[in-house]
C-alpha cells in the first residue's frame, strides 16, 4: 500500500482512493472489507461532461517498496475535489483531503496539482506488501460527498487533522448513492493502476 508519513499537508485534484488489491492483503480482508473495495471500484461515470487526468511523476506505473511517489492531477473544469485512503489491510478510511489544514476543496480548471506539493513538508513512501494498487480519482462541479448521513458522521474520528472511519462499507455505499444523484455531465472519475514490487536489496 501507499502510506503518508507524519507532518503532512495534502493538496490534490480529485478524490483519490488508495485501494490495495494485492493477493497477500486480500487474504486478510473480512467480507465487509472486500465488499468495500469492490463497491468503491465500481463507482463509474460512462458519460462525463469533462475529464480529470491522473498520473504519477515521470508517468511511472511500477514502484518498489520504500520508493517515494508523487501523484499529479488536472481537470478540465473548476471542481470540488477529495482524497480518500482506504487501507486494504484494515478496511479503515482516512480522508486526506479536505482536512483541517486545507478545508477548501475547490480547484480551478486546468490547474496542475502535485501530491505532495513542492516544499509541502511530507513525502509519500510506497509500503508493502508487493502487489497491485488502484488509485481512483473523482471530481465534481458541485459538492459531491458533503451530505453523507448522520450515521456516517457519527463514526468520524479526528486523528492528526484527518478524519478517519472504521466502517468503510457504509461510507462507500453512501458515496455511491450520492454519485447516482448527480447528472453525469457534472462529475467524472478515472483510475490509475500501479504495480508494487518488493525491494531486491
Amino acid at each position: 500500500m501507499t502510506s503518508i508519513q507524519r507532518h503532512m499537508w495534502v493538496l490534490a485534484l480529485g478524490a483519490v482512493m488508495l485501494i490495495s488489491t494485492s493477493m497477500a492483503e486480500a487474504q486478510k480482508l473480512s467480507p465487509e472489507q472486500v465488499r468495500t473495495l469492490k463497491l468503491m471500484s465500481s463507482i463509474k461515470n460512462k458519460n462525463p461532461g469533462f475529464k480529470i487526468r491522473l498520473w504519477t511523476e515521470g508517468e511511472k506505473l511500477t514502484y518498489k517498496i520504500g520508493e517515494q511517489i508523487k501523484f499529479k492531477f488536472s481537470a478540465e473544469e473548476d471542481c470540488y475535489v477529495y482524497i480518500i485512503d482506504i487501507r486494504g489491510s484494515s478496511g479503515d478510511w482516512a480522508v486526506l483531503f479536505p482536512n483541517e489544514f486545507h478545508k477548501s476543496n475547490w480547484v480551478q480548471k486546468g490547474q496542475e496539482i502535485t501530491i505532495p506539493p513542492e516544499g509541502g513538508g511530507f513525502t509519500i513512501d510506497v509500503q508493502g506488501p508487493a502487489g497491485s494498487e488502484l488509485v481512483k480519482a473523482f471530481a465534481s462541479v458541485e459538492p459531491m460527498f458533503e451530505s453523507l448521513g448522520s450515521d456516517v458522521n457519527s463514526q468520524i474520528e479526528n486523528k492528526g487533522g484527518f478524519a478517519t472511519f472504521s466502517k468503510g462499507f457504509l461510507v462507500t455505499k453512501q458515496m455511491a448513492e450520492e454519485a447516482e444523484k448527480l447528472p453525469e455531465k457534472n462529475w467524472t472519475e478515472t483510475e490509475l493502476n500501479l504495480a508494487i514490487e518488493a525491494d531486491s536489496k
